[in-house]
């Protein structure tokens, strides 16, 4: 009966240690590197130059190269409106500033391909800078007012478009 037990326990003994021989004393040091990434949404209006009024939904990713100036992808789809199956999407820069310690800014401008839903945008590239100011609520969480002005750079539509924005930071450990 004792053989019985004792052999098993020899072999996972015996089994460690060939493990432990197989591993390097020293753990090679990793490069890592920390990134600073945010995600917001927003929901916005976009008053067309003919007078009517698109509401839409969207969201936007940013990946920041250093403190304050960013790159990142963008979408947004109408919500309310006649125009049911308009959409946005593309890239933005842009750059942040903490000019108070709970207040915020910035400044970006979108790129992208827009149409959709009968509007005459006629080739569907949309070129919108945007101004936006917020408070911070938490280290990670904002909120903010945007204003800008949307041009479709080769249609006849352009206007001013508004948004309320909610924005949570992190980091990316690479």
């Amino acid at each position: 009966m004792a053989g019985a037990v004792l052999l098993p326990a020899l072999l996972i003994l015996a089994g460690g240690s060939a493990m432990a021989a197989t591993v390097p004393a020293e753990v090679p040091d990793l490069p890592l590197q920390k990134s600073k990434g945010e995600w917001a949404v927003e929901a916005r209006t976009f008053r067309l130059s003919t007078g009517e009024a698109i509401s839409l939904y969207g969201v936007r990713r940013r990946r920041f190269a250093g403190a304050n100036f960013y790159a990142g992808e963008a979408g947004a789809g109408a919500l309310t409106g006649r125009r049911g199956g308009y959409f946005e999407g593309g890239g933005a820069v842009g750059v942040q500033a903490a000019p108070f310690q709970a207040c915020r800014s910035e400044a970006y401008v979108f790129s992208g391909a827009a149409g959709g839903g009968g509007v005459q945008e006629g080739g569907g590239w949309l070129v919108r800078p945007t101004l936006a100011l917020g408070v911070a609520w938490t280290p990670g969480l904002h909120a903010a007012a945007e204003a800008g002005y949307a041009r479709f750079m080769n249609g006849n539509l352009r206007g001013w478009t508004f948004a309320l924005s909610f924005t949570y930071a992190f980091w990316d450990i690479q």
